[in-house]
């Protein structure tokens, strides 16, 4: 098995980013999609999305399910050593290693070969050491993470450096959030020589309006939280994603970011000049709302202030062959979305 052999280079691994909550519906897969796709934006920059969900719906929403391998790569890469063949530019240097069922299997094998081993920490290395012989490749990893599955969520965690969780208010998001920070905890104890620290926590799919029920959902989180030494009010990310539920829905079905479909709808004719004229406004129509363009604002902020604060506890280092302070990288490409929205063909590396 791949994960038991081989010295991992846990410096290549710096800037993985877990995104992780145990409860399913937190829009988890949406924010995994918007950071990978936003950053990529950024001027000399390329960043892959790995999909660590059974549903592999990263896929989805970057449009290329067709050419999804629905977790294969990954499966081979982590018991046969192949070297992991991510989709090619499913966005402008943005790469993708694609999840789906075929990750079932893998978790129980991987739980299987870690009770025969007797290596409760194999799990931890099992992404890691896969991720790593690429990494380098990269400025930036995002992964999405399953809601529900042990095995895989502790891959992600031995694999990252951060990890974001984004929740709703509701009691059963923040028992998620809970049930991640015990994980965290662990994986923090079992996978030395790298470091593993809490980025942020962000709300998402609630109306930004509702600042009492922010407040209260603040509060559940410091008591939530205090027991693993966390500070929920430092952790509390400033964006909330705000709740969209047409436009969300309407950018998967398309296989677009919320800041791509706007920009699509925008170029459509507009929906009041249909009705004036007494005809069925265009499909794209629909979409031209202050909610889609305050949506991906939400996005864009949000990227702005998560990277952000990697920069910040980085110390606000350059990146790697840019002249350009790092932050000012991340403002450049929030201000500034792309204006060409269509996804460009993805394309399979070549299989071992």
């Amino acid at each position: 098995m791949n994960a038991a052999a081989g010295v991992i280079d846990w410096e290549a691994l710096d800037r993985v980013v877990a995104v992780i909550n145990g409860k399913g519906g937190v829009l988890k897969t949406a924010v995994t999609a918007h950071l990978a796709g936003l950053t990529a934006q950024a001027p000399d920059y390329r960043v892959l999305a790995v999909d660590l969900d059974v549903q592999g719906n990263l896929a989805l929403d970057f449009g290329v399910q067709d050419s999804s391998d629905h977790g294969q790569g990954l499966l081979q890469s982590v018991f046969l050593g192949k070297p992991l063949e991510p989709l090619r530019d499913v966005r402008s240097d943005l790469d993708l290693v694609a999840g789906g069922g075929e990750l079932s299997r893998l978790a129980t094998f991987i739980a299987q070969e870690a009770m025969s081993r007797r290596d409760p920490d194999l799990p931890l290395r099992a992404l890691a050491t896969s991720l790593a012989p690429i990494a380098g490749d990269y400025d930036f990893i995002f992964i999405d993470c399953p809601p529900g599955e042990e095995v895989l969520q502790q891959m992600a965690l031995g694999a990252a450096r951060w990890v974001l969780i984004p929740t709703r208010t509701d009691k059963a998001s923040r028992q998620g959030m809970v049930r991640v920070a015990e994980r965290f905890v662990q994986a923090r104890a079992g996978k030395a020589p790298q470091s593993l620290d809490l980025l942020a926590v962000v709300l998402a799919g609630v109306n930004p309006s509702a600042t009492a029920l922010r407040a209260n959902a603040l509060a559940a989180m410091k008591e939530d939280l205090e027991q693993f030494g966390a500070d929920a009010e430092s952790l509390l990310t400033t964006t909330i994603v705000r709740y969209a539920e047409t436009v969300a829905v309407g950018a998967r079905d398309r296989g677009l970011l919320v800041p791509e479909l706007v920009n699509v709808a925008a170029e459509a004719e507009p929906w009041w000049q249909a009705v004036r004229e007494g005809r069925p406004r265009s499909e794209m129509g629909r979409y031209q709302s202050a909610s889609g363009e305050s949506l991906a604002d939400d996005y864009f902020s949000l990227a702005a202030e998560v990277l952000g604060r990697i920069a910040e506890e980085e110390g606000a280092q350059r990146v790697v062959g840019s002249d350009t302070d790092y932050v000012d990288e991340v403002d450049l490409a929030i201000d500034e979305p792309p204006s060409t929205p269509t996804p460009q063909p993805a394309t399979q590396g070549a299989q071992a």
